[in-house]
Order: C-alpha cells, then sequence, then structure tokens
C-alpha cells in the first residue's frame, strides 16, 4: 500500500515534460548514490591528492629489517619457536 504522498508524487510527476523527468531522475539518482561509489574521475582525483610533492629522501630505505630491526626478526622468531615447542610438549 503505497502513501498517499507518494501518490501525489506520481501524479505531479505526470505533468512534467520528459525534460523534467530526466532532470528529476538525475536528481534523485544522485541523492541515493552511495558516498563509496567514486566515478573514475573522482577516484583520480583522490589518489592524485594523496600524491606527496618530490621522491623520498636520501635514508629512505624499502628494507624491512631497516624498518624493524634485526633484533625484532629475531624476538619475533624466538616468540614462536618456543611457543611451538610448548605445544609440541603438551601434546606428548
Amino acid at each position: 500500500m503505497t502513501s498517499p504522498i507518494f501518490e501525489a508524487v506520481l501524479l505531479l510527476t505526470e505533468q512534467l515534460t520528459s525534460d523534467e523527468k530526466r532532470e528529476l531522475v538525475a536528481r534523485l539518482l544522485k541523492e541515493e548514490r552511495d558516498p563509496n561509489d567514486l566515478t573514475q574521475e573522482e577516484f583520480e582525483l583522490l589518489l592524485d591528492s594523496m600524491i606527496l610533492p618530490g621522491a623520498p629522501g636520501p635514508l629512505f630505505s624499502d628494507s624491512r629489517e631497516d624498518w624493524y630491526g634485526m633484533m625484532a626478526d629475531k624476538a619475533f622468531l624466538d616468540t614462536n619457536i618456543a611457543h611451538y615447542q610448548r605445544k609440541r610438549l603438551c601434546a606428548l
């Protein structure tokens, strides 16, 4: 069952010209659009806005060891080995 307001809107839309109907549909679709859905142009503008000017500095390194250090990797491995050994002993 539709509301009386909806029925009134339908009657009014029948009186619109075809151009006005197209404009109304475009406006309604624009309002209903999910804000996370971007057009290709909007996506490219957003992506371009995230690019920092210039190149990475002279001390930049993409090596993981430089980011976390060798000691962090060793501590991670030691923790996992100890956990695996405890788990294995409990299974016996």
